[in-house]
């Protein structure tokens, strides 16, 4: 039997607990696992999850453990940065001078384009480094394992 407050083991036939002195005799016992558990493996937090990917596409998955995930993130944002960069950069027109003679429209709204595509990912992913950081924790508390 532990006891409801603290969660220290006692006697089945105390009447006090022997550590915060709770009466053992009123209410329902409790005899399942003390509510104090530790758990071999840390709980990982949701705001560093978020946080690391918010600083960095991928960071969070990593920090969680979904490597390759966060790996995937990582080389997408990185692959959107730089074709968004050529895109925007390609419609710069140089005339002989060394000055800027032209600038194609649709390479700027192209590179725009993307761009607001790799913001929507950006944030979801943050979002689902957070998700990922609670099913963690979800699952390390009711089975005491990591999922994955």
């Amino acid at each position: 039997m532990y006891c409801p407050n603290c969660g220290t083991e006692t006697n089945p036939d105390s009447e006090f607990c022997q550590k915060c002195g709770t009466n053992l005799k009123e209410g329902t016992r409790n005899t399942c696992v003390p509510p104090n558990v530790t758990y071999a493996l840390p709980l990982k937090s949701t705001g560093l999850a978020a946080v690391l990917s918010f600083l960095l596409a991928g960071l969070g998955q990593v920090y969680v453990g979904k490597i390759a995930r966060g790996i995937i993130f990582v080389c997408v944002g990185v692959c959107i940065g730089i074709l968004s960069t050529i895109l925007m950069l390609g419609g710069i027109e140089i005339d002989t001078n060394g000055e800027l003679s032209a600038y194609t429209l649709s390479y700027f709204i192209a590179g725009a384009a993307i761009l607001i595509a790799y913001l929507v990912f950006w944030v979801w992913q943050i979002f689902d480094a957070r998700n990922l950081a609670n099913q963690y924790n979800d699952a390390l508390r009711q089975t005491g394992n990591p999922p994955w």
